[in-house]
C-alpha cells in the first residue's frame, strides 16, 4: 500500500444521480463531471464516507437479470402448468399464496372439483405447505427451475414429490426467500478498477459494501468506517474528469430501484 503524502489537501465530495451527465442514465448506474473542480485533480487517495439511497428494489421482477415471476406446477404427473406474475412488485408469502392457489386449484378442478388445495405457512417453520383432500388427483411442484424460476424464491430448490392425500403436508425444501434487497455494493470503475478480488476468482470494482437493514420503503443511510475495503490508495497520482458509479448486487447485476435518488459521498487525498 503507497503511503500517503503529508502535504495532501483532502475534501468531501458528494455525488447524485440528479447531477449525472447522460440522459439514460438511471439511479443506480451514472456518470457525473467534475472537470471544474481542483480537488480531482493529483489525487492520491479516495475513502467511501457514506450512501444513501431508498429501499425499493421489488422482490419480485419481470424482466432483467433478476426475473424470478414464473411459478411452475405439475397436475397428476404428467400435465405441465406455469403462471406468470405479470405485475412486479414487493408481495409477502401470503400474498403470493393468495394468488397461486387458485391457480392451483384451477387445474384440479378439471379433473376433480371437489378435491380441494390448500397453501399455507406453516406457524413454526415458517415454510410453505402444500396439501390436497383427496387422492383423486394429485399434483407436484418442481424444484430449482432456472431463470425467472418463482419457484426458487418460495423455496421450492427440489422437487416436492407427488403431493396427494395424507395426514401431513408437503413442505418447501427451505424459507422462502423474498426479502428484496439485503446489500448493495457500490461500483467505480473510475475509482476502484480491480479493488475486489472475490470468490468467483474476477476482480470487480468495488468502493464498499451496504448492507440493508431498513425495510422496504424506508431510506437506507450508511456510514462507512474508515477500513481497508473503504480506502483506496493510488501509485501514483490521478485526475479525474467524470465518476461512474453503479449499485449492485452479489452476482455483479446492477441493482433495479424504483425512484428516488441516490447519494454518495467521498473523501479525496490530493496535492
Amino acid at each position: 500500500m503507497s503511503v500517503i503524502a503529508n502535504n495532501t489537501l483532502s475534501r468531501l465530495i458528494r455525488i447524485s444521480n440528479i447531477h449525472s451527465v447522460n440522459p439514460s442514465d438511471t439511479m443506480t448506474n451514472f456518470t457525473v463531471n467534475l472537470n471544474r473542480m481542483t480537488e480531482t485533480n493529483n489525487i492520491l487517495r479516495v475513502v467511501l464516507k457514506s450512501v444513501e439511497f431508498p429501499n425499493n428494489g421489488y422482490n419480485i421482477q419481470t424482466s432483467g437479470a433478476s426475473q424470478n415471476n414464473i411459478f411452475k406446477f405439475r397436475i397428476s404427473l404428467d400435465n405441465d402448468y406455469s403462471h406468470t406474475i405479470t405485475q412486479e412488485g414487493y408481495y409477502t408469502t401470503q400474498q403470493l399464496i393468495d394468488i397461486l392457489r387458485p391457480v392451483i386449484q384451477a387445474r384440479v378442478d378439471v379433473f376433480d372439483p371437489t378435491n380441494i388445495v390448500s397453501m399455507s405457512i406453516n406457524p413454526y417453520s415458517k415454510k410453505i405447505e402444500y396439501h390436497i383432500s383427496k387422492n383423486t388427483v394429485s399434483y407436484e411442484l418442481p424444484g430449482d427451475s432456472g431463470f425467472g424460476s418463482l419457484n426458487i424464491a418460495l423455496g421450492n430448490t427440489v422437487p416436492t414429490g407427488v403431493i396427494a392425500y395424507n395426514f401431513f403436508p408437503v413442505q418447501s425444501a427451505l424459507l422462502p426467500d423474498l426479502y428484496g434487497l439485503t446489500d448493495v455494493y457500490i461500483h467505480s470503475t473510475t475509482l476502484a478498477e480491480g479493488n475486489v478480488v472475490d470468490g468467483d476468482v474476477e476482480n470487480h470494482d468495488i468502493i464498499g459494501n451496504v448492507p440493508v437493514i431498513e425495510p422496504f420503503g424506508k431510506i437506507v443511510y450508511y456510514n462507512a468506517s474508515d477500513s481497508e475495503l473503504e480506502s483506496i490508495n493510488y501509485d501514483s497520482v490521478r485526475n479525474y474528469d467524470n465518476i461512474t458509479i453503479s449499485l449492485r448486487d452479489l452476482e455483479n447485476n446492477i441493482i433495479k430501484l424504483n425512484g428516488g435518488k441516490t447519494v454518495v459521498v467521498l473523501k479525496v487525498y490530493y496535492l
